[in-house]
């Protein structure tokens, strides 16, 4: 009797590590939705052809730093629009393939393969997007999708409900992530000068 009850306890936690994991995916799709949507409508009006501050224009502004500096290279300027263009049909083309993978990440479906897609076109976002996507939640956006890639179940298909355990690791480096932000958050508060805080 004693070691049926002991391992139904031992089974709980590791079914709790799921359930979260689960949960944490599923808003981490619902978030970058969100994100996705949010920018999407807004497009053509920030950084296409006509907007305040074109794609293209912001493109040829980095090749113009790359060529007078050496220390510079594409890979400080990370997007996938080096290779595709600046033109509106690709934003907004990247755009909806952000969508589609959050909608995947949200359904359960290759977690890992959409998070790594998500991450790939947000950060390309918002490296030609930067007077309208450099806020502190857009880097936790960025950030906490990178941890995600690692902490998500590998495989293609519905793996999501059904995954093994996620890495002990990674759950420290999502708690380390909170505390991180916590912290900074009310440093940068203190720091402002403001007699209120």
């Amino acid at each position: 009797m004693q070691r049926t009850v002991s391992s139904v306890n031992m089974a709980k936690p590791a079914s709790n590590a799921r359930l979260s994991r689960t949960l944490f995916m599923r808003g981490m799709g619902i978030t970058y939705l969100a994100a996705f949507i949010s920018l999407w409508v807004q497009l053509s009006g920030l950084i296409g052809a006509e907007g305040i501050s074109p794609a293209s224009e912001v493109l040829d502004g980095f090749r113009a730093q790359i060529s007078s500096s050496p220390d510079l290279s594409v890979w400080h300027f990370p997007t996938v629009f080096w290779l595709l263009g600046g033109d509106d049909a690709i934003l907004h083309l990247v755009a909806g393939m952000g969508c589609l993978s959050a909608v995947l990440l949200v359904l359960g479906w290759s977690p890992r393969l959409s998070l790594i897609i998500l991450w790939l076109t947000y950060v390309s976002f918002f490296t030609v997007t930067q007077p309208f996507l450099g806020f502190q939640w857009d880097i936790l956006l960025l950030e906490s999708s990178l941890l995600a890639i690692f902490y998500a179940p590998s495989g293609l298909g519905w793996t999501l409900p059904r995954s093994v355990e996620p890495p002990r690791w990674m759950v420290w480096a999502l708690r380390f992530l909170l505390f991180k932000l916590i912290v900074s958050s009310g440093l940068v508060k203190l720091a402002s000068g403001d007699s209120s805080w």
